[in-house]
């Protein structure tokens, strides 16, 4: 496939979700909106990242406008569409979802459970029925109207979510990998207010551990969903 990937700042690359691409034989197109709003008019799948901004600062960031309505079409193409962290959020908007400021930050390493609907489906069922997700955000998303909830956490009820065979989402930040963890942890953390689902640079990277693990559950992810 040759997979587009909207890129929304220099520091939220597809990072392991790239390499997994390439690795299993994928074109990767890394469309970065925050230098340039033109997009690629052929390719068959769909990868929209994170980024520090939300999907309501367009008078911030004008190129959202046009993404939106570039997503817009993508879901009416049919084609496979990710989204991750902003990206599941954009995906939640195009398909007529409300999209807003959550009541706190949830940034860390934090527990997320599978769905009792989640284990029969085709993309992430049979997974452990929780692990720890790296999170970063403080916007949530209510769940579009025909979607299948996937995954929850305490502090938000909506993690991941799917429609259809061909639309799936996800909250939390599957992609990360050591460079992109450290990367935000010591240039961004310190802009985040604490809350009690944030923790500190510390607790962060004591726990990458955990890495390894979300890794492999991606990896199993992705080889159901692109093909």
């Amino acid at each position: 496939m040759r997979v587009l990937c909207l890129q929304h700042g220099p520091t939220e690359e597809p990072a392991a979700i790239g390499r997994w691409l390439e690795l299993n034989g994928h074109t990767l197109v890394v469309a970065k909106l925050y230098e340039s709003p033109l997009l690629p008019k052929e390719w068959d799948a769909l990868v929209i990242m994170g980024g520090h901004m939300g999907v309501y600062d367009e008078a911030d960031y004008p190129w959202l406008k046009e993404e939106k309505i570039f997503l817009n079409r993508a879901v009416a193409s049919g084609k496979k569409l990710l989204g991750i962290c902003l990206g599941a959020q954009l995906l939640a908007e195009a398909l007529g979802a409300r999209v807003y400021k959550g009541p706190f930050f949830e940034l860390g390493w934090w527990e997320v459970e599978w769905t009792k609907t989640a284990e029969k489906d085709p993309h992430v069922g049979d997974l452990p029925p929780r692990f720890r997700a790296f999170q970063w955000h403080g916007d949530t998303f209510d769940l579009p109207q025909g979607a299948t909830l996937l995954a929850t956490s305490i502090a938000y009820p909506n993690q991941a979510f799917r429609l259809g065979e061909n639309i799936l989402a996800f909250q939390f930040h599957p992609e990360v990998d050591d460079d992109v963890l450290l990367n935000w942890v010591q240039n961004a953390l310190d802009e985040v207010p604490k809350d009690k689902f944030v923790q500190r640079a510390d607790e962060i990277l004591n726990q990458t551990d955990r890495m390894d693990r979300q890794q492999a559950i991606l990896h199993r992810i992705l080889s159901r969903f692109f093909v």
